[in-house]
């Protein structure tokens, strides 16, 4: 079984509800974790099916360091959601899944991981690793468990060698150097493979993550 997670906040309620409309119909359980002081209004109208979760402590949708900091309580949330022989997917809220093929393709087998990857690594004093966009993130679920087991001062001491090399620690860089180094994945597979494959051409960032 495929669990899913997007941080996210009113501002992309609509995108993100999309995205919701979309995975729920190919059975995949997705789970919404949303600004606290937002939490009322984002869930006006929404039918009980939507797994609707107010961030813990409050939530903060910032960049770098505090912002992954803060929003790793619902990665940890999900420990109790995903079973290790899962499939564990993180995925933008603005994303948007134009060929299905994707969506069936994001199960992991043991030790996967998947993701947009850099084919360039990203190395720090003792090792390296893929950084992987946070567009989508996939790992089975034994591997994510191992990943995701770490208290807060841990992950403090993981940010430092990473900021050491100009990189911000963002929840995508983290959960990259944790799925690749800390849970040692055996396989990294690469989106951007597959997108060339299916449409003749190299996938481009833009403002709205649109999938192919």
């Amino acid at each position: 079984m495929i669990r899913a997670m997007s941080s996210t906040c009113l501002r992309d309620r609509d995108m993100v509800l999309r995205l919701n409309r979309q995975l729920r119909e190919h059975n995949i359980d997705h789970y919404l974790f949303v600004e606290e002081l937002e939490f009322e209004r984002f869930k006006v109208g929404l039918d009980d099916d939507v797994n609707l979760r107010p961030k813990p402590n409050g939530g903060d949708n910032g960049l770098g360091r505090g912002g992954a900091l803060n929003r790793w309580a619902c990665h940890q949330q999900m420990l109790a959601i995903v079973g290790e022989d899962d499939t564990f997917a993180n995925i933008d809220s603005d994303v948007v899944f134009v060929n299905p093929k994707l969506i069936a393709a994001l199960e992991c087998q043991p030790g996967e991981t998947k993701g947009f990857a850099d084919h360039n690594p990203t190395v720090i004093p003792g090792a390296s690793f893929n950084h992987m966009s946070g567009m989508v993130m996939v790992a089975h679920g034994a591997l994510f468990h191992k990943a995701v087991s770490v208290s807060r001062d841990e992950l403090h001491a993981l940010c430092e060698p990473i900021m050491a090399i100009d990189v911000s620690p963002s929840d995508d860089v983290m959960l990259s150097y944790l799925f690749q180094v800390r849970a040692a994945a055996t396989s990294v597979v690469n989106f951007h493979d597959f997108f060339t494959r299916n449409t003749g051409k190299r996938y481009e960032l833009t403002d709205v993550d649109v999938i192919c």
